[in-house]
């Protein structure tokens, strides 16, 4: 759990100062007061990476040459300096990685945004990425040669398809490799996650939820010589994990309105939580703006139903929206 932030020249702030204790923390005001930027803050002390923006130029406010992140965590200390040029991240004051912190914090962050999930494959293969990099560092090192082999395979694909000569058997034998291992880890996590998910969108909704992970190809090493036509036409690789899918159901069916899909993607928020506690990696969780669309029954169920974690950190414009806390703050 975090236990201080400290914060300078990050988005809206010009010096923040923050306490936070175990339980529920509700953060309240109006828009633009920047209870969405405290939430990323945290995020961003814990993985390294801003979970709204990959310019991270936009963390430093306006004017200024730099952003200072500060987070007091239990038995550790982060700082994170972003100038213009550089990032500087350091933990117990010695100058370190991120994944340094990726091992040792965790957050999860829920943003109204996250709706996206469910609109856009490459928003869930991402998604699934992230949440298994976070527990397998075989499958985020694997996932990175698997990108690499890719690349250079396209390249042999345009150079065939110009009418020069190629190996592209190696490639397809390495990417094959890789590329197996990577599906199948998502496959045996995605089994875990769904079981969780199916539990905890029931009990939100009262309604029955499924994630499914959707092959491209059934035999990765047969299927990239079975396409090798089709993938010179259109100057890409056209099957394996990155162009795979997970498919999110209510009732067995796709969801089109917004409430509908904000309900779905913020039950995988919850559940990505307590997957990585039984991980043993118990996260703290950022809610950003949950209950704005809910009518009173389904706040009070929601607030019921949030996973039994040591940290939850809520914010809202409305703190009378928000049933029950054990701690406030006000912007």
């Amino acid at each position: 759990m975090i236990k201080k932030l400290r914060l300078k020249n990050y988005r809206n702030f010009e010096n923040l100062e923050l306490s936070f204790p175990e339980g529920i923390t509700v953060i309240y005001g109006d828009n633009g007061r920047g209870k969405t930027n405290i939430l990323e803050s945290i995020h961003f002390l814990t993985t390294s990476k801003s979970p709204l923006t990959s310019r991270e130029q936009e963390l430093i406010k306006w004017e200024r040459e730099y952003t200072r992140a500060y987070g007091e965590f239990d038995n550790i200390e982060v700082e994170i300096i972003l100038s213009r040029g550089r990032k500087k991240i350091k933990v117990n004051g010695r100058e370190t990685q991120s994944a340094r912190l990726a091992s040792t914090l965790s957050s999860v962050f829920f943003h109204p945004r996250d709706i996206e999930l469910l609109d856009e494959p490459v928003w869930r293969r991402r998604y699934i990425n992230l949440i298994i990099s976070r527990i397998n560092q075989r499958y985020s090192s694997s996932l990175r040669l698997y990108y690499r082999i890719l690349r250079h395979r396209n390249k042999v694909i345009r150079r065939l398809s110009e009418g020069m000569r190629d190996d592209i058997d190696i490639w397809d034998e390495r990417l094959s490799r890789e590329g197996e291992f990577i599906i199948k880890e998502r496959e045996r996590i995605l089994s875990e996650l769904s079981k969780i998910f199916e539990e905890i969108f029931g009990r939100i909704s009262g309604r029955r939820g499924s994630i499914r992970y959707i092959r491209t190809c059934e035999d990765m090493r047969s299927s990239l010589k079975r396409n090798l036509e089709r993938d010179m036409k259109y100057l890409s690789t056209t099957t394996g994990p990155h162009r795979d899918d997970l498919e999110i159901l209510m009732e067995g069916k796709r969801v089109v309105s917004r409430g509908e899909k904000r309900l779905l993607s913020l039950s995988l928020k919850l559940s990505e939580a307590v997957f990585l506690k039984n991980k043993g990696k118990e996260p703290i969780l950022l809610l950003d703006d949950i209950f704005s669309e809910l009518d009173e029954g389904r706040k009070g169920t929601l607030l019921e139903n949030l996973p039994p974690l040591r940290q939850l950190i809520i914010t809202t414009q409305d703190i009378f929206k928000v049933p029950r806390a054990d701690f406030t703050i006000g912007l």
